[in-house]
């Protein structure tokens, strides 16, 4: 009896240590690397050219596989965090959420972004800082900050930000009475254009 006893307790603890073993395992294979990376968004057309907005996208780097083509969306973890005009966004806010925004890799590193807001439409919908403004979209490659493309493939390509991409404000072109504040943004936007504008001609002299 006491050699029975004695095997039974041995057989418990052992089997008491290897469901603690797997656990170990299961718990360290599911720990997520993630990955917070920061960009700026430049408007680069309409009223509002030349506004700059900011944010931050997160991800689990051990989804990302090392070659190929890959994407992310918020349904397999993606966050994401854009502020623009003292208004901030998030990835619940993408006009398709949860397939919308998205990230794109390629051979494990960022190579380009997408973020849909909308005012109107038959999607997840927001209110903007502007009631004239109908879309905000940033999308397009990841362009490390300080680099320079010329246009021509590859396309440079940083496995960590700071990163830059184009963002493109859409404003209705009959929109409602705005506030003030408002209007006194589209009168800089439209001041910043001019005077860009101006820069670039006296270079050209």
């Amino acid at each position: 009896m006491f050699l029975g006893d004695g095997l039974l307790i041995n057989s418990s603890m052992n089997r008491t240590f290897a469901l603690a073993t797997v656990a170990l395992a299961t718990l360290g294979s599911a720990s997520a690397a993630l990955f917070t990376e920061t960009f700026t968004a430049v408007s680069y057309r309409g009223p509002y050219d030349g506004v700059i907005g900011t944010g931050s996208f997160t991800y689990d780097s051990d989804l990302v596989p090392e070659t190929g083509d890959f994407w992310l969306y918020p349904r397999n973890g993606l966050t994401v965090t854009f502020t623009l005009l003292d208004q901030t966004f998030h990835e619940t806010d993408d006009y398709n959420f949860d397939v919308g925004p998205s990230l794109g890799f390629s051979n494990g590193m960022p190579l380009s972004f997408s973020l849909n807001l909308r005012a109107k439409g038959a999607g997840n919908l927001v209110n903007f800082f502007d009631p004239g403004v109908e879309r905000v979209n940033l999308g397009g490659f990841l362009l490390p900050e300080g680099e320079i493309w010329d246009g021509w493939l590859p396309f440079p390509q940083s496995p960590h930000g700071p990163y830059e991409i184009d963002m493109a404000i859409n404003v209705d072109p009959m929109p409602e009475a705005s506030t003030s504040a408002a209007g006194l943004l589209v009168g800089l936007g439209l001041l910043a254009l001019r005077n860009r504008r101006a820069r670039r001609s006296n270079s050209n002299v």
